[in-house]
């Protein structure tokens, strides 16, 4: 008798210590999916810092202080650069700086990905050369699939600047 109260009370600690993981768990997907993530999957040569600008109203300029960061080890290897944004920031244009070090190089870009953790969005290169505009200091070659960056008079601003983007992060963001 003592065996089978033993092994019953072993059955519900663990039942309720499972339960415990399974809400923490339903919290943990909660937090995930209050804030977005951008994924930049290329390779790029050289050690570098990329930067995203975001503005949360199509109208607004960007601001300094809404951008993330992202260090980039330079790799033959493709790579996710992974852009991590404030909680409850839900952008509706980006601008990505493609490199701060001044490095005039080519880059490879064979996707970006907009995700919740739950939902995500992928753009592809096709996508992504259609989607963003390239100021003068960054160029695409179709043939080698990759954009070069570039110094002109001295100076070196390699951007992206997107369209809207209120569709895609609205889809990522809705239950």
């Amino acid at each position: 008798m003592r065996v089978i109260i033993f092994f019953a009370a072993i059955l519900l600690i663990m039942s309720c210590k499972n339960q415990g993981l399974k809400n923490q768990e339903d919290v943990n997907i909660s937090k995930i999916n209050d804030f977005l993530t951008i994924e930049i999957k290329a390779r790029v040569l050289e050690d570098d810092i990329f930067e995203i600008y975001y503005a949360e109203n199509l109208e607004n300029t960007y601001m300094p202080e809404e951008r993330v960061q992202a260090n980039v080890r330079g790799s033959n290897e493709f790579q996710e650069i992974i852009f991590r944004f404030p909680d409850r920031v839900y952008p509706m244009k980006l601008r990505i700086d493609l490199g701060l070090n001044k490095n005039e190089t080519d880059i490879e870009i064979e996707e970006i990905r907009l995700s919740t953790g739950d939902k995500n969005v992928k753009l592809s290169t096709e996508e992504i050369v259609q989607r963003f505009r390239l100021n003068k200091y960054i160029s695409y070659s179709q043939e080698t699939n990759s954009f070069r960056r570039k110094t002109i008079n001295g100076i070196y601003d390699p951007i992206m600047l997107s369209g809207s983007l209120a569709k895609e992060v609205t889809d990522i963001f809705s239950e």
